[in-house]
């Protein structure tokens, strides 16, 4: 093999080892909002795309009101991006243990106990049945797929466990259980059911892809997947040479990912630590809500518990799919099985291997004649064989990582409320805002029109967003970028990472929501049940940081797809949609078209669903100003020592959950109008008459300058 393509592997195996703060948005009145409905009218012989100096008639659904939105809360300070331009080298959050997400994911991935008929097979024999560089990057998929459904299956037994303690004792030889933990009982049995089904259903999937035959019993995995850093060392490798695109996007979202699992790890021991203390809690008071007892809580805590294992499994599993997808792309052909595990995992860590569940028929020691390559086969290089004996070029191994799984997780309180990452440089940089003072207390008073609209506007409201995030793109801008581009697909891509962009900041805003919570849990420590409390919260804002880190690595994938989609050069900042979609009513004009246009069955779907769709809008904004009027009230109740700290905490949820499925909703929406406008508009429709028909403001400025 040439030595250019073993220095491709030596660099793989060292792999273990701007936006600026727009403005707020103004407020609305009768007058403003009379301009702000995009529309497609009719024109003699052609098109009529409605534009800012529009006058369109008044419908039915704007009633009279001036009163204006409220002034949101001043823009909070940037919160600092970690640098890209480096290439990837081991990141590890300092506050974060080394080895805890190891050790995490090696506790859920490989239990001791597992039901499941199979012989464990290693990474190594799967990959080794086939010697098609396609086919291995599919075993390896399944592989990692099959390994987080074990993982899911064990998080769900741990749940089942937990519930079955908060059962009473024995009364009379039977135990009596309250309605709502019958019910946790009865949907974590069903949700147990229906995991053993993914288990089954993921081996059979690495089955069909390792060509295992009828006769061999079915995998189970027996490696863990890595959850440490990972260098990529792509600078290296493709010094001389271009980068296919996806290495840009995976050497830039690797230490994103890293950062994701990392957080999920913390948020996994913290809700550990919440669930204990809860149910303690219980069993202390015996029930009693006055004396701590209150059994809603140890069920929420054991339920959220589940739900942070769950999302920490699929954020490891992610991070593998990508890792795989990378090394298994660049290696060089030839390469051998074991060597390819080197790449994926690193070195063997010297566990046992896991025991084949009693009374299962085995399979013969080599299956279909294939010999698996060992970790110190003959055939690797000494430059690989050693990577301790460096050479020009060669990757540094990342700092060893260790964890002890039944070690207490205590680490995790050391991160600071409002960090996402301590030692990425990346935190919310701004003081919390009031727990107990509404978001959107003006709008309840405005029409559901004027509501939307200015909802809208205040979710897309650039004000905490990375600095190093990229370039701001308008709307116009990016389609002037792609001429004869699909101008639909490039729209569509354009609408999905403005939502993601706006996601990330309301992740953001939760972040700051709950870190408002603070002072009145440290002035409550002392009292009963308050040291229970902050753990709580605790839990609470390291799930938040984790939303964050991961809906960080979403905004960049769909930078990436923007990239792609208005053929964007890749090597360049990437662009970050400023233009906000449009949030309010829509004129349609289909049966006012011009005389020779004859709407289509598409065009007429299109003009029932897309009003339909708006008061989706409107319904999802009352109910989030309800909600966040809710949300206030819970605070207050808790800072008056009238609430537990669960019914504030339950609120932020809640408002998040809401915020996120308008955000959704609007996208829907802008899509929809996207296939309207052109299906009714001419062919030859300049990009301009188009955005223009779309919508009629861009009020995110300067984002990612």
């Amino acid at each position: 093999m040439e030595l250019s393509s073993w220095f491709v592997a030596c660099c793989l195996l060292g792999q273990t080892t701007s936006a600026k703060p727009g403005t707020p948005p103004a407020r609305t009145s009768k007058a403003d909002l009379d301009k702000t409905e995009p529309s497609i009218e009719p024109a003699a012989g052609e098109e009529a795309a409605a534009g800012p100096d529009a006058k369109p008639s008044t419908t039915e659904d704007e009633e009279a009101n001036s009163a204006g939105a409220p002034d949101p809360n001043p823009p909070a300070t940037p919160l600092a991006d970690e640098s890209t331009d480096q290439g990837l080298v081991p990141v590890t959050p300092t506050q974060v243990k080394q080895g805890a997400a190891e050790a995490l994911i090696r506790q859920l991935a490989l239990p001791s106990d597992a039901p499941f008929p199979g012989k464990p097979v290693s990474l190594v024999e799967s990959l080794s049945r086939s010697l098609d560089r396609r086919r291995q990057m599919e075993i390896a998929h399944a592989y990692w797929n099959l390994s987080a459904a074990m993982a899911d299956y064990e998080t769900c037994v741990v749940e089942l466990s937990r519930l079955e303690q908060l059962l009473p004792q024995p009364s009379g030889g039977k135990r009596v259980a309250d309605l709502d933990l019958e019910a946790s009982l009865a949907a974590a049995h069903a949700r147990q059911r229906e995991l053993e089904l993914n288990v089954l259903t993921a081996q059979y999937e690495l089955a069909e892809f390792g060509g295992w035959t009828a006769g061999e019993a079915l995998p189970l995995p027996n490696d863990v997947p890595h959850a440490g850093a990972y260098a990529t060392r792509a600078h290296e490798i493709y010094a001389t040479r271009v980068a296919p695109p996806r290495v840009h996007l995976i050497d830039r979202a690797l230490p994103l990912r890293l950062r994701s699992l990392d957080m999920r790890a913390m948020a996994v021991h913290a809700a550990a630590d919440a669930a204990d203390s809860a149910e303690q809690a219980y069993h202390d008071g015996q029930g009693a809500p006055a004396r701590g007892g209150d059994l809603a809580v140890p069920l929420t805590a054991v339920a959220e518990l589940a739900r942070q294992q769950r999302a920490f499994v699929a954020a490891v599993r992610d991070y593998n799919h990508e890792i795989a997808e990378y090394a298994l792309g660049i290696a060089p052909p030839g390469i051998d099985a074991a060597t390819l595990v080197r790449m994926l995992i690193g070195p063997p860590n010297g566990s046992p291997p896991r025991a084949a569940p009693a009374g299962r028929p085995e399979v013969a020691e080599q299956p279909g004649g294939v010999n698996p390559a060992g970790f110190n086969a003959p055939s690797i290089p000494d430059a690989i064989q050693n990577p301790g004996r460096r050479r020009y070029g060669e990757p540094t191994l990342a700092p060893p990582r260790g964890g002890d799984p039944s070690e207490r997780r205590r680490e995790s309180r050391k991160v600071p409320a409002g960090d996402i990452a301590a030692g990425d440089g990346a935190e919310t940089g701004a003081p919390a805002a009031g727990a107990t003072v509404g978001l959107y207390p003006a709008l309840a008073e405005l029409s559901p029109k004027q509501r939307t609209q200015q909802l809208a506007s205040m979710l897309h409201w650039d004000r905490a967003l990375p600095d190093s995030l990229g370039v701001g793109s308008d709307l116009a801008g990016c389609l002037a970028r792609a001429p004869g581009a699909d101008r639909r697909a490039l729209i569509k891509t354009y609408w999905l990472a403005r939502e993601r962009v706006a996601r990330y900041q309301l992740m953001a805003q939760r972040i700051e929501q709950l870190d408002g919570l603070v002072p009145t849990a440290l002035r409550a420590g002392g009292a009963p049940g308050g040291a229970a409390a902050m753990l709580r919260l605790h839990r609470s804002q390291l799930a938040a940081q984790a939303d964050l880190a991961t809906a960080r690595v979403d905004l960049l994938v769909a930078q990436f797809e923007l990239v792609l989609a208005g053929r964007w050069p890749i090597d360049t900042p990437w662009p970050v949609p400023s233009t906000a979609p449009h949030g309010g009513s829509y004129r349609l004009g289909l049966d006012r078209q011009r005389g020779e246009f004859t709407p289509s069955l598409a065009a007429r779907r299109l003009a029932a669903r897309i009003p339909a769709l708006h008061q989706v809008l409107l319904e999802r904004a009352e109910s989030i100003v309800a909600i966040d009027a809710a949300r206030a009230r819970a605070a207050s109740r808790y800072d008056a020592g009238e609430a537990a700290i669960d019914e504030p905490l339950a609120a932020t949820e809640e408002q998040a959950a809401e915020s996120s499925a308008f955000l959704a909703a609007q996208t829907e929406y802008n899509v929809e109008i996207v296939d309207y406008a052109l299906s009714v508009l001419p062919a030859g429709t300049s990009d301009s008459r188009l955005v223009e028909s779309l919508v009629l403001a861009t009020p995110a400025d300067g984002a990612g300058q």
